[in-house]
């Protein structure tokens, strides 16, 4: 949800629904970002009524595709390339996605960040963290999850992080 009134969803068989009355009732989003073959719809993020990302993985494999959409999910880019299993938007230019798996050269870390909408991703050196889940809310504050009740907290887009710890065994970012 971007507000109380308008949200996105993907539903169990992996399509985008999208809500104009605050979840009263879902349309289906019949323009479809998903690439070529057998992917699924992973999960979706609005930063805004117009601006959002989706992204989509194959069953077994670690690269992911994301698309980005300006008009509020009536179209969307093709989908370009990416390391993500989990991924955030502070803004709708930037974001962090996880990786749980070695991809080579090019997405070797586990952290990445995107400057330009899910187009590019860099890797932010932190191979020696692996994250399930991750949330920002702006341009530099961003909470990562792990396993261990760990969170960690960076204050300038991911470069660093402070390590906390929690009383429980199991997080979940979603509230």
């Amino acid at each position: 949800f971007v507000n109380a009134i308008y949200g996105w969803v993907r539903d169990t068989a992996g399509n985008l629904r999208r809500t104009t009355n605050g979840g009263a009732t879902w349309s289906l989003v019949t323009a479809r970002p998903l690439p070529a073959g057998p992917t699924s719809l992973m999960a979706v993020r609005f930063a805004n009524f117009n601006v959002g990302v989706a992204g989509m993985a194959q069953a077994g494999a670690c690269l992911s595709w994301f698309s980005r959409t300006t008009d509020g999910g009536l179209t969307w880019s093709a989908p370009q390339a990416g390391p993500s299993n989990h991924f955030t938007f502070g803004t709708p230019q930037i974001g962090w996605g996880t990786s749980h798996c070695d991809l080579g050269p090019s997405y070797s870390d586990h952290l990445h960040k995107t400057t330009d909408g899910a187009l590019s991703w860099v890797g932010l050196n932190h191979a020696d963290l692996v994250y399930t889940d991750l949330q920002a809310y702006d341009a530099e504050q961003l909470f990562a999850y792990s396993q261990g009740a760990r969170v960690d907290k960076s204050s300038d887009g991911g470069v660093t992080f402070q390590s906390q710890r929690t009383e429980t065994s199991y997080l979940s970012s979603r509230s």
